[in-house]
């Protein structure tokens, strides 16, 4: 009996380390270990200022030829935020969905991690390009912007 007890709470941990493994946005999604309801998500005094799609980025990061529409033989799609209070340790990535695609078919960028503190209306722009020698698949697109794990922001765009 007493041979039980010790290994309990070595069960208990290995079924608690197991749950992290299965979902490896689950701690990610609340940093500062705080609840998190649906009206207010934990964005850590972040915010996006706008969003907007281009075909390219200035030398800030900032967007030039901005659009919503695109031909699917583009190389390279930005999305950039315009981001206010950005604090140091703040997370941000980009999932890119197809309208009527598969869950296969979507698409998280890298995550950038605020080194420091940032000026409002700071760009943080990423981007998505087709595999290999492909090009896009014709749809409508939406990407929206994580911030420490929350959804913060969204636009549709289309390739045609």
């Amino acid at each position: 009996m007493s041979r039980n007890r010790w290994l309990l709470p070595f069960i208990v941990l290995a079924l608690a380390s197991s749950a992290c493994i299965c979902n490896p946005l689950s701690w990610f999604s609340n940093p500062a270990g705080q609840a998190k309801r649906d009206d207010q998500p934990v964005f850590n005094g972040t915010s996006i200022a706008s969003l907007t799609t281009a075909k390219g980025i200035d030398a800030n990061g900032c967007p030039l030829a901005e659009t919503r529409t695109f031909n699917a033989s583009e190389d390279i799609i930005y999305a950039v935020a315009k981001v206010k209070g950005l604090r140091q340790n703040t997370a941000l990535f980009a999932r890119w969905v197809p309208k009527n695609g598969k869950q296969s078919d979507i698409e998280d960028s890298r995550i950038v991690n605020a080194d420091r503190a940032y000026p409002d209306n700071t760009c943080v722009n990423f981007d998505l390009q087709p595999l290999g020698s492909n090009h896009f698949k014709a749809g409508t697109y939406t990407v929206t912007i994580y911030i420490n794990g929350n959804p913060a922001q969204s636009v549709d765009f289309t390739l045609k």
